[in-house]
């Protein structure tokens, strides 16, 4: 149960983590941007940190369920929402 688990959470934790690397390349960007004294360099450094933040990082299983940090708590809602479920449903029969 533990490794179905981690199978269906992996993708979301590795998607937080690029997610994660690409704040950092943005920080670094506009760090480089501010320390940058070349015209041409800086023009190349605002076009590249506008086309990143125009285009954020985002993942998504055929554009339903975003894959971040949100996943794992929401399957395990969906699944303690379902046992509940089940549990009401069953103490109804005579």
């Amino acid at each position: 149960m533990i490794l179905a688990c981690m199978a269906v959470t992996a993708p979301a934790v590795f998607a937080e983590l690029t997610k994660n690397t690409v704040d950092k390349i943005k920080k670094i960007l506009g760090s480089q941007l501010l320390r940058c004294s070349d015209e041409s360099l800086r023009y190349e450094l605002e076009i590249t940190l506008e086309y990143v933040i125009q285009r954020p990082f985002s993942f998504s299983i055929w554009r339903a369920v975003s894959l971040d940090a949100s996943l794992p708590v929401a399957m395990t809602s969906l699944c303690i929402t379902y046992v509940i479920v089940i549990l009401q449903l069953t103490q109804l029969r005579p």
